[in-house]
């Protein structure tokens, strides 16, 4: 379902097709791998019939996975998002079964910070300590199907580091509507 994405990479070398790369990154992801080595090993102990479920010819190097998400554009991402709970929804993965009517919970996360000069300028940089130490955040506004079991997010944008969760939430609210206007009847924010 990778299909809203296209492949940034040149077509000479390329050793497996981008939705395997991407299904192995969201998998190893899944399975609590943070590091590129570590889904690079999980790769590596997938039995070959998984393997070739996912679309992978062979080994996967931590490099070639470095390789896609540095030239890896975020557009259409959201897409991917909608059309893998629009195919839950129908196949019944994802039903509103803890809430009748349905529940739509938005709400601010952090989605990373890190030591140093802001690597983004959504970035919100402060001074963590007396001594100067320059750190960053990133904040998300999340919007989520809380009524259902499997609790999928439905949509998030990254919030501008001048703005606030106030000032996001129209436009998450307006697309999840837009994307999926009966699935919800109810919406939570804190």
């Amino acid at each position: 379902q990778f299909e809203f994405l296209e492949d940034p990479r040149k077509a000479r070398g390329v050793r497996h097709a981008h939705s395997a790369l991407l299904g192995l990154l969201v998998a190893g992801l899944a399975a609590g791998k943070r590091t590129l080595r570590a889904i690079e090993d999980l790769a590596e102990d997938l039995s070959p019939v998984t393997r070739s479920q996912l679309g992978l010819r062979d080994h996967v190097s931590d490099t070639a996975q470095y390789e896609l998400l540095v030239q890896q554009e975020s557009t259409g991402f959201r897409e991917v998002v909608v059309a893998q709970v629009k195919a839950g929804l129908e196949s019944k993965a994802i039903t509103n079964d803890l809430f009748p009517g349905g529940v739509l919970t938005l709400d601010g996360k952090g989605a990373g910070s890190g030591y140093g000069e802001r690597p983004n300028a959504s970035c919100r940089q402060t001074v963590c300590d007396a001594e100067g130490t320059v750190v960053w955040h990133l904040y998300a506004l999340r919007a989520a199907l809380t009524s259902s079991s499997a609790c999928p997010y439905l949509d998030q944008e990254f919030i501008d580091n001048k703005g606030w969760e106030t000032s996001t939430f129209p436009r998450v609210l307006r697309r999840t509507v837009e994307n999926f206007p009966k699935l919800f009847r109810y919406v939570t924010t804190d």
